[in-house]
């Protein structure tokens, strides 16, 4: 009973604690990973909200380029109407033992006022539209990247090579035939095809 006291129960204590260690690390590791992928997704909003305030941009540089034909055309016919009026207003106001010859060039002023056109058929609508792209569910979501399970990958050796005698501690594969590659006796990472050829060194 002793032995089960001592040994048995504080062997079982022990593994307790390490699956509580265990679950502090997945958790840690979990909350990285979330972390890694948040700051992915921020990076693709903030270039799409870039891309958005471009289309912005040209739409309202648009609508101001517009706008300020559609006002100086809207000036000019309050003008218009100023003028009108003043017009009528001094042939209402003039005494009614005023000449013909000068009854005729006042109503003449006001006819050739009132056919005065306005340039106002100048293309000014507003005929910029945003036209939608394709929302492609592979594409965002190859944009977004992958989330996987490392215990899920099996590795199967295709080919071999040995360069030197020296431990390799840095490997990445290029394509089937090169690689690059940095033991305890190289000072940079070189690049070497199968044959164990240095074909590059990176300084």
């Amino acid at each position: 009973m002793k032995k089960i006291e001592k040994e048995d129960i504080q062997q079982i204590e022990e593994h307790i604690q390490k699956a509580s260690q265990q679950m502090e690390e997945n958790k840690n590791r979990c909350e990285s990973q979330a972390l890694k992928l948040q700051k992915h997704y921020d990076v693709i909003v903030g270039k799409l909200d870039k891309i958005k305030k471009q289309h912005e941009k040209v739409l309202r540089d648009c609508l101001e380029r517009k706008n300020a034909d559609v006002s100086n055309v809207k000036s000019s016919l309050e003008e218009k109407k100023k003028k009108v009026l003043q017009h009528v207003k001094s042939l209402k106001e003039i005494d009614s033992g005023m000449t013909d010859i000068i009854l005729i060039k006042t109503h003449r002023e006001l006819t050739k006022l009132l056919f005065t056109e306005v340039d106002d058929k100048q293309k000014s609508d507003f005929l910029l539209r945003h036209e939608s792209g394709d929302i492609n569910e592979a594409v965002l979501e190859s944009m977004m990247g992958q989330t996987f399970d490392a215990e899920q990958i099996t590795l199967t050796e295709t080919d071999s090579f040995q360069c030197s005698d020296n431990l390799i501690y840095v490997l990445e594969s290029i394509n089937e035939d090169r690689c690059l590659l940095k033991n305890t006796k190289l000072p940079n990472v070189v690049q070497v095809n199968k044959s164990s050829k240095k074909v590059k060194q990176f300084r």
